[in-house]
């Protein structure tokens, strides 16, 4: 997933991590991989048509009682609020050239692992919070 990830970044956005390395969550590794490739490239398609000089993609994580908190954020456009309410529904798309599946699939995948994942306005941009449980 590096590699992928990184053919896009170098000519794109910032990257930033803040991960803490002790948090642990209980997910099936190669399915959540796909969540994470999906929110990256949806953060790149809107920073491919964001015409900021300054293009950014954090991802942070946080503890919050049981759960691990993962925070997704970019400084893209964000997300109109006429979309929001259907973001995660099967072939709801705000791209010319998405088939509704991603954010779908995301949402999937967490709730099979028992977790949440939504959608928060950020002040410059969008930002997705996934919560899953942490491993014991």
């Amino acid at each position: 997933m590096k590699l992928a990830l990184s053919l896009y970044f170098f000519m794109i956005a910032i990257v930033q991590f803040g991960i803490l390395q002790h948090l642990k969550i209980q997910a099936n590794a190669i399915e959540f991989q796909q969540v994470l490739l999906n929110l990256f490239s949806n953060s790149i398609y809107a920073l491919s048509n964001s015409s900021k000089s300054h293009k950014k993609i954090a991802l942070s994580t946080t503890k919050v009682n049981s759960t691990i908190q993962i925070i997704f954020s970019d400084n893209g456009h964000g997300i109109a609020k006429e979309f929001q309410p259907n973001l995660f529904e099967l072939l709801s798309t705000t791209k010319q050239t998405g088939m509704g599946l991603g954010l779908w699939l995301c949402a999937h995948i967490v709730t099979r692992q028992n977790g949440k994942i939504w959608y928060e306005d950020n002040e410059a941009g969008a930002k997705f919070i996934i919560e899953l449980p942490e491993a014991t």
